[in-house]
């Protein structure tokens, strides 16, 4: 099975830098051109359109919903994990509008 999943936490102070997109980037590149993988997953909490909106211009397409899956350390509550995939083919296309 050559996929593989993560995510990506930035303090406040840090975010509206680039620093997520660049980072997630240069994973994508990574994973694909190097590991060889065929599919990235990724998780972002529901109402967080930040991160949704970075992983969707980077190709990301939204899968689905794991229903409260992880304790949300801020507020001590169980959060629903929002899916996003990206397939290796779907790398290759966003990479092409890019260059």
């Amino acid at each position: 099975m050559a996929l593989a999943g993560g995510g990506i936490w930035l303090n406040e102070k840090y975010q509206k830098n680039g620093y997520g997109t660049e980072a997630f980037s240069s994973r994508n590149k990574y994973c694909f051109e190097v590991l060889g993988l065929r599919r990235i997953e990724n998780g972002y909490f529901r109402g967080n359109e930040k991160s949704r909106r970075m992983q969707l211009k980077l190709g990301y397409r939204d899968e689905g919903i794991r229903r409260k899956k992880f304790l949300c350390l801020a507020t001590n509550e169980y959060v629903d994990e929002c899916i996003t995939g990206l397939l290796k083919e779907e790398f290759i296309e966003w990479s092409d509008k890019i260059e």
